[in-house]
């Protein structure tokens, strides 16, 4: 059986998240259950250029049955429109609605961001029993609206919950009036989550401190150094109880090339490719037939849980939501346990 061949492109620069995709796309083509199947290459293009996207994409026209994009929301949305010009099935790493846009080429890979704020609300109140909770984010729009939709649940379920924004210098002097039990900080960027989480704990070495997924990874723990031990995180993973098969492949494929700690953006890209390919090695590489194979409502599993599509959500995670919140002990990386 002719091998499906599946586009892999990423932007030209260095950046946790696409580099991370990368790896796990790589290993999902090396090392997971579409190894036999699929063929993976890949290509790059000039961050952010529009235009050189769709140069270096169109070269790929009539080689490829499918792309993966490495990419952020905004360099998505354009190569979601090319992906259809194209006939190319098409995944990227994210869950904005922004990208989709109902085009039926497109599918995301990612966790809704009312899904995880949801869970961590339940987990902040119900097994961790905070009462006030301070948020501190960035301005970028998906921070914001994170914070915002965190603070809202947090409210309805009868918890304080009080928002401001890190690029603002008086926000030590609220939490110091306010003086909350849990303190989130909602940022992605690693140099300011290092420089106020640094700050935060030095002012305030008593309270609770919460980081996004966006931030469990080890360049961020490793400037914290013994303070990462005091921290929980938001996870994707069962750290130390993984109960999907795609999920322990991932491991040890990650630990096989030395990398120790599995990051969200790892668990995406293998995802992806997995995800893509098996939707196109079981109608031998036709993508608009794997759209309707993967709008019937079929369950596939990935590292980071599973995915159900349909016509109307190519999101396929309103079911099946995989967040979690994890810690930090002697340098490993454990779920925390739900009481």
């Amino acid at each position: 059986m002719e091998k499906v061949s599946i586009l892999l492109l990423r932007p030209l620069r260095k950046d946790p998240s696409p580099e991370d995709q990368t790896l796990g796309a790589f290993l999902a083509a090396a090392k997971g259950p579409l190894r036999d199947r699929i063929t993976l290459q890949q290509d790059s293009f000039s961050g952010g250029d529009a235009s050189n996207l769709k140069t270096v994409l169109s070269r790929w026209a009539g080689k490829v049955s499918g792309v993966v994009g490495a990419t952020s929301v905004l360099e998505s949305r354009p190569l979601g429109d090319l992906a259809e010009e194209l006939d190319l099935l098409c995944f990227v790493p994210n869950n904005n609605p922004v990208v989709w846009q109902q085009r039926p080429h497109v599918f995301h890979i990612g966790v809704q961001t009312a899904m995880t704020c949801a869970v961590v609300v339940d987990r902040i109140v119900g097994d961790i029993g905070a009462k006030r909770i301070f948020i501190l984010h960035d301005s970028a729009e998906f921070q914001v609206f994170a914070a915002i939709t965190t603070e809202r649940l947090l409210r309805e379920a009868g918890v304080q919950a009080q928002l401001s924004m890190g690029s603002q210098p008086e926000w030590v002097r609220e939490v110091e009036e306010w003086n909350p039990d849990l303190f989130y900080l909602v940022y992605q960027k690693e140099p300011m989550a290092v420089q106020l989480a640094q700050r935060f704990r030095q002012l305030f070495p008593n309270t609770t401190m919460l980081v996004p997924g966006s931030l469990l990874r080890q360049s961020f723990l490793s400037k914290l150094g013994n303070e990462a031990e005091r921290l929980l995180l938001v996870d994707v993973f069962r750290r130390g109880h993984p109960e999907r098969p795609q999920e322990i492949s991932l491991f040890n494929a990650l630990s096989d090339v030395g990398t120790h700690l599995p990051t969200a953006n790892h668990g995406f890209g293998w995802d992806a490719v997995t995800v893509c390919g098996l939707a196109l090695a079981e109608v031998q590489g036709d993508s608009r037939s794997a759209v309707q194979h993967l709008e019937s409502g079929t369950t596939f599993q990935g590292a980071t849980g599973y995915y159900s599509f349909g016509t109307t959500d190519h999101n396929g995670r309103r079911v099946f939501n995989p967040i979690g919140l994890s810690f930090v002990r002697n340098g490993e990386v454990k779920m925390l346990e739900p009481k």
